[in-house]
């Protein structure tokens, strides 16, 4: 159900906010990296002993692949893995349709159009901006004491939030709703009536069955009652856009905090973010964009 569904988006209206641009960078790094074969985060994290500072090797351990310097701007652009002699002539035959085509855009002009200039420039902004990651990564402390430091200092990254399964069944008038709730103080199955009566045709037929959801992810005025029930318990009318609600609590689970060994690889991604921002924020502080006003 739509209205069950919907989060709160409050703070996502900007598209283009500092988080977002900082997310894609981050994102366009990562894909960076994995443009070469054998590259996992594992062989990202460096082993308990290891050196905790500076050089490549603390994104890419000794004995494990290539280091960043390493990786070349083709490899970026085509992703092209390490050839063999049998597959060689097929990556070259992708690279020589490739020429073709542009051989063919560029007899058309469609590289003398605005379009075509403008996202060549947003081209080789993304690339120089993954390039200059790329540098200043040598310098990051990714060593499994930085790691375990950063998730400590961090818990409130790593929990997994209350959660609720829940049922429903939807109706259109609130006397109907009211003759349903009656019914089920009374005995009835919550699976009957959900078929009888439920105007929600994608869970009717399946018990009413809407799922899992987490604090945050309901309508407040929903949210509060619903997490204030206890398994097998009901209640409602609820209303909505949609009409009004009958909801059953099937099964819940408190907040847990995960451990570190259960989330090393998002902490090795977060501790990236974290590099990235304060980078940006860094040089936030010295370069002036183009069209903002000096103040």
């Amino acid at each position: 159900m739509g209205s069950l569904m919907q989060f709160n988006n409050d703070t996502g209206k900007e598209l283009f906010s500092r988080k977002a641009v900082t997310a894609f960078l981050v994102f366009l790094f990562f894909a960076f990296l994995l443009t070469n074969p054998g590259h996992s985060q594992e062989k990202g994290i460096e082993p308990e002993g290891s050196h905790d500072h500076g050089s490549e090797a603390s994104l890419y351990p000794d004995g494990h692949g290539l280091k960043l310097s390493e990786i070349s701007s083709e490899s970026l652009l085509f992703d092209i893995p390490d050839q063999s002699t049998e597959n060689e002539s097929i990556f070259n035959a992708d690279r020589t349709d490739l020429i073709l085509l542009s051989m063919a855009a560029e007899k058309r002009g469609l590289h003398l159009g605005l379009d075509f200039r403008n996202e060549l420039e947003w081209q080789r902004i993304n690339l120089l901006a993954v390039y200059y990651l790329r540098q200043i990564s040598r310098d990051w402390n990714m060593s499994q004491k930085r790691l375990r430091e950063f998730y400590d200092h961090n818990l409130e990254r790593y929990i997994t939030p209350e959660s609720v399964r829940i049922r429903h069944i939807l109706v259109h008038e609130s006397n109907i709703a009211y003759t349903v709730l009656l019914r089920l103080m009374s005995g009835e199955p919550f699976s009957s009536l959900a078929e009888d009566y439920s105007k929600d045709l994608s869970t009717a037929l399946d018990d009413g069955y809407l799922g899992w959801f987490w604090k945050g992810q309901l309508p407040k005025y929903m949210e509060e009652k619903i997490f204030q029930l206890e398994p097998e318990c009901f209640t409602g009318p609820l209303e909505s856009s949609y009409g009004f609600h009958i909801i059953q609590c099937i099964e819940k689970r408190p907040a847990l905090q995960l451990t570190y060994p259960e989330v090393s690889h998002e902490v090795y991604e977060d501790l990236i973010e974290y590099y990235v921002e304060e980078e940006i924020r860094s040089l936030d502080s010295i370069f002036v964009l183009p069209g903002s006003i000096d103040k």
